[in-house]
C-alpha cells in the first residue's frame, strides 16, 4: 500500500486506529491493538521523527501513526476550546 493510499484510508476511518480501554495503559488512548500511546507518537512526530520509521519501530502502518497524530491534534483543540 502506498503512502497516499494509507492516507486516504486514514481519512475514512481514523478512529479505527485509536482505542481507549481502562485495562490498557490506564485508559489512555493507544494505537489499536498495541500499548503504544497516541501522545507518545504525537510527541515523536512533533520532534521530527519520520512517520515511516515510527511505523516500522512500533509494527504498525503509517496510517495508524498518522491517525494517532491527528487524534492528538484534535484532542488538543478540544481541550483548548473547553478552556475558552
Amino acid at each position: 500500500m502506498t503512502l497516499e493510499e494509507e492516507m486516504a484510508k486514514k481519512k475514512s476511518g481514523a478512529k479505527a486506529f485509536v482505542e481507549s480501554d481502562p485495562k490498557v495503559c490506564g485508559g489512555n488512548p493507544v494505537i489499536a491493538g498495541t500499548r503504544t500511546p497516541t501522545k507518545l507518537v504525537y510527541d515523536f512526530v512533533t520532534a521530527g521523527a519520520s512517520l515511516r520509521q515510527l511505523a516500522s519501530d512500533y509494527g504498525v502502518t503509517v496510517a495508524a501513526i498518522q491517525a494517532a497524530v491527528e487524534f492528538e491534534k484534535s484532542r488538543s483543540r478540544r481541550k483548548t476550546a473547553a478552556k475558552s
